[in-house]
């Protein structure tokens, strides 16, 4: 099963195609067509408190992902398309101001094997740092779609 797992942005996506392991990550370009399932990050509105930037932030962002879909949808009208709440594939795991400290980050640094580190670094080292979250994302939510969790305890993909 090919998984093509997408980080919306409202000027940008990211995106990771996993397979047996990360195959492929980017940001921006054409999406890969040839896959079974898509599965995207769906936007959320937070309460106040745990808000960031401006609400209309939200509906940009929610649109431009339907954008992405309704383009992979009319590209492979079988494709199965899932829509993921960032809680529900990284938990409470916030972003953090400097990429390098960002948890997802430093877990899939350590999860990854090898070859799919080389496809991970050769992609983050095309972007400046304040993008590098963005394809982060991408490959975590592909991971998490393949089966893998991202709690302290996991060290491999299923």
């Amino acid at each position: 099963m090919r998984i093509l797992a997408i980080d919306p942005g409202v000027h940008i996506h990211a995106w990771a195609l996993i397979g047996k392991g990360l195959l492929d990550c980017g940001l921006g370009g054409r999406f890969p067509r040839d896959v079974d399932r898509v599965v995207i990050e769906m936007p959320r509105i937070y309460p106040r408190s745990r808000s960031k930037g401006r609400p209309n932030d939200i509906v940009d962002l929610a649109y431009a992902a339907g954008v992405a879909v309704g383009s992979i949808v009319a590209n492979n009208v079988a494709v199965k398309v899932q829509l993921v709440e960032p809680r529900t594939w990284k938990g409470t795991i916030p972003k953090h101001k400097k990429w390098d400290q960002y948890l997802i980050h430093k877990r899939l640094s350590a999860w990854l094997s090898p070859d799919e580190q080389k496809v991970y670094v050769t992609a983050l080292n095309r972007l400046t740092a304040n993008l590098r979250h963005n394809i982060t994302d991408a490959v975590g939510i592909g991971l998490w779609a393949y089966g893998f969790r991202f709690n302290k305890n996991q060290r491999r993909i299923p």
